[in-house]
């Protein structure tokens, strides 16, 4: 069962996210913020609160800021959700001249972004726009894995057992990430790290994607030799536990 907390921080901080990286790989969304100085922040009643800053033709996702040229506000955890669902709208409390760029240009980004990350299965076929959805989608999956440690009650139980340190998440020639576990509280981070504990490392994209898709187990990628781990074991078995358990709130 979906915890309305643990969805909306996954929303917030993992779904939302991606829009950074979107306007940074596909080419489409960087035309349409190409030429926008504006900035959205997302504030939901007693939690958390981020924002977009889209300037020079780039987007930059930061957390725990509530102050942009539009503020928009949520009542509670499931008004954020359905807003993420297409089935309510967010109460704008600054930026009514900005809000055309809402209704307009960040719903065509919000429209790509599920492009991607629900895609139609012959578009898996262009080697381009695998590279994109894969990697959206890795960023999706450590970064919502990390909200469930954080939020979710049953994730907090799991990530009080992951030994502190960093966990390399990387794709051979491809993008790579890297959880940072501190005393049971999980931050993830984009590109290499030199300084992991433990490690989990893909062939390449099809292998990626065959794992974080779903479409293909861990033991199978292992077997395989598709994924390889390494380092502190018992911190990858634990991730992996929290990698199955969002898996119902990404669907």
């Amino acid at each position: 069962m979906k915890n309305s907390k643990t969805m909306a921080y996954i929303n917030l901080f993992s779904v939302l996210r991606n829009i950074e990286d979107l306007c940074r790989l596909d080419e489409f969304s960087k035309e349409i913020i190409k030429d926008e100085n504006v900035s959205i922040s997302f504030n939901i009643k007693n939690g958390p609160k981020a924002a977009l800053i889209f300037k020079d033709g780039a987007c930059t996702f930061v957390p725990n800021q509530g102050k942009a040229r539009i503020r928009l506000f949520f009542t509670s955890y499931e008004h954020m959700n359905k807003m993420v669902d297409g089935k309510a709208m967010p109460i704008p409390l600054t930026g009514f001249f900005k809000i055309s760029f809402l209704t307009k240009k960040f719903m065509k980004l919000s429209e790509r972004l599920e492009f991607y990350l629900r895609p139609e299965e012959n578009l898996l076929e262009d080697p381009k726009f695998m590279l994109i959805h894969t990697e959206l989608l890795l960023y999706t999956a450590v970064n919502a894995a990390a909200q469930f440690a954080n939020a979710d009650p049953i994730g907090q139980l799991i990530a009080k057992d992951i030994a502190n340190g960093q966990v390399a998440v990387e794709i051979n020639d491809g993008p790579s990430v890297h959880a940072i576990v501190n005393n049971g509280v999980m931050q993830v981070s984009k590109g290499i790290t030199k300084t992991p504990r433990a490690r989990m490392d893909f062939a390449d994209i099809d292998a990626a994607y065959g794992l974080l898709s779903g479409n293909m187990d861990a033991f199978t990628c292992i077997a395989s030799s598709k994924l390889s781990l390494s380092g502190y074991v018992p911190m990858l078995d634990n991730i992996n536990k929290l990698l199955f358990h969002i898996a119902t709130y990404l669907r």
